[in-house]
């Protein structure tokens, strides 16, 4: 479970790799898209219980 967390956190790293090296300029959409990833992340690692039917 832990891997495939720390797998959807790869496009966090893709964007600080494009602002550090390709110098690519991060925008809202860009921010916004990443907190969707973290708070998706966190529901994931903090679902209690089997999923309902």
């Amino acid at each position: 479970m832990r891997r495939a967390l720390a797998f959807q956190m790869s496009p966090a790293a893709a964007v600080a790799f494009g602002v550090a090296f390709l110098r690519r300029k991060i925008s809202v959409a860009v921010v916004l898209g990443l907190g969707a990833i973290v708070v998706s992340s966190v529901l994931a690692a903090h679902r209690s219980g089997p999923a309902a039917p």
